[in-house]
């Protein structure tokens, strides 16, 4: 039998394929459902699929039901955030990498003096 992790972990990927949204909206959803599943899965003696359903819905159901949900804007706000998130990691990182670059160029340039195309590529 499979344990609830996997249980858990099946249903979602069923839910993940149903829903028909951007990513970070549908990444924020499914954080907060499996937080609400592991809670639940953690008040039964076992788990199943068809338990789950009862207590979530089937995967169709709950992306049916996504868009009349209270909680979309909350979703969007928080898929905003995770946006965002990653935007600043991806200009940081580009910032280093650059700065990285630089700092290689004045390396060449303290060791030999001169910077010729050939010592950059």
């Amino acid at each position: 039998m499979k344990s609830e992790n996997a249980v858990i972990r099946q249903y979602l990927g069923e839910v993940r394929s149903c829903l028909n949204c951007p990513r970070s909206v549908k990444a924020a959803f499914l954080k907060d459902l499996k937080e609400d599943a592991v809670l639940f899965a953690a008040q039964q003696p076992i788990v199943t699929r068809e338990i789950l359903c009862g207590r979530f819905g089937t995967p169709r159901e709950i992306a049916n039901g996504f868009l009349d949900r209270e909680e979309t804007a909350l979703l969007l706000q928080k898929a905003k955030k995770r946006a965002l998130r990653w935007r600043i990691v991806g200009i940081l990182a580009s910032i280093m990498l650059l700065l990285a670059f630089v700092y290689l160029l004045h390396i060449i340039y303290e060791t030999t003096g001169y910077i010729t195309v050939s010592d950059v590529y």
